[in-house]
């Protein structure tokens, strides 16, 4: 940190002080302990701030990174965020837009300066891939989160977290973006050719973007077309973790579908899948009746409780013959983060 943010430093050290000593008046919420373990983190997050080459402080008591120079981190909001609000997000913005990285669940003892010292370490070590939360993706150029999807040298979990960030890249993008046509080409060429191996594929496609064209380019125009479905079921079918698969997601977007179609398009649809319900193959019957359940409910002819939705948007059909189509046994076992699998997603910024 440059000699002349030594003021601002210091009156952003003042300011988060003055939180915490209006935290010890208002003794109903927060402990003396918490508060405690908040000031000793303090002394650690100051230190990293002092020593940090890759942060500079502005005159707003923000830090902004020498590198990324659109990412901001305000220490004070998180910290008045923390302990006047109890909310446990990281206060980022980058150009402009609010950034959702979440820190653990704040437990007494578990300051939230320490967060806010791993957050300046992340940035100091220059924000690697593997450890950057996926909403931090937008300080990356597309290149950079492209290059480690196709290199097969890598660890599948190391492609599967860049597969995630530019996932949230591209969804967030303009499809007007030269780099959005170009990137979105590639991946999906990869995706229809089945260049990738399983665990890469399920994050892949949970880009919506992604998904949405791979099921365009797939199903449309063939919603009555039994190789069609199979094509959807076995894609549906790569699990990674203990069951999570993308039966639901390709479910509901099968249905969502069989809802846009004229009345004889859709009835053909649903005459094919009444056929199949009874077909020996496994993968294809746990799609078939994923999609008849999501269309019975949006019909409003199904309620399902939460039990069951669990059951039908996290059932896994089997398919070891299918795990020797997409990739090598030993990617089976991959355990990526649970906050993966969620649709609003947020990352521990504790991971690093």
């Amino acid at each position: 940190m440059d000699v002349t943010d030594t003021f601002h430093i210091d009156r952003m050290l003042d300011d988060i002080e003055g939180i915490i000593a209006d935290a010890e008046e208002a003794d109903d919420l927060w402990t003396a302990s918490r508060l405690a373990a908040e000031r000793k983190g303090m002394l650690l997050f100051a230190s990293i701030v002092r020593s940090s080459t890759n942060w500079h402080m502005d005159r707003r008591g923000r830090l902004v990174h020498n590198t990324h120079t659109s990412l901001v981190f305000d220490p004070v909001d998180t910290m008045r965020s923390a302990l006047e609000h109890e909310d446990e997000h990281l206060v980022l913005r980058l150009k402009q837009e609010h950034l959702c990285v979440v820190a653990e669940r704040l437990f007494d003892n578990v300051p939230m300066s320490d967060h806010m010292a791993s957050m300046v370490m992340l940035g100091e070590a220059g924000f690697p891939l593997n450890r950057t939360p996926s909403t931090l993706a937008g300080i990356f150029s597309s290149s950079e989160l492209l290059a480690p999807i196709q290199d097969d040298a890598l660890d599948i979990e190391d492609r599967c977290h860049a597969a995630d960030m530019l996932g949230h890249l591209i969804d967030g993008a303009s499809e007007e973006w030269t780099w959005f046509r170009r990137v979105v080409k590639v991946l999906g060429n990869g995706i229809r050719n089945m260049e990738f191996p399983g665990p890469l594929l399920y994050h892949l496609l949970r880009c919506y973007t992604l998904q949405n064209n791979w099921m365009a380019e797939t199903v449309h125009g063939h919603e009555a077309s039994a190789s069609h479905l199979l094509d959807v079921a076995e894609m549906a079918s790569i699990a990674v973790d203990g069951g999570i698969s993308l039966h639901g997601q390709f479910a509901n977007a099968f249905c969502e579908r069989l809802n846009e179609l004229p009345e004889e398009k859709a009835n053909e649809s649903l005459a094919l899948l009444s056929e199949l319900e009874h077909t020996a193959d496994v993968n294809l019957y746990g799609f078939v009746k994923a999609i008849q359940r999501c269309h019975a409910r949006s019909q409003g002819e199904l309620e399902v409780d939460e039990d069951g939705v669990e059951a039908l948007f996290g059932q896994h059909t089997g398919g070891d013959d299918l795990w020797n189509r997409w990739g090598p046994v030993e990617e089976r076992y991959l355990r990526p983060p649970a906050s993966w699998h969620l649709d609003d997603e947020v990352d521990d910024i504790m991971d690093f």
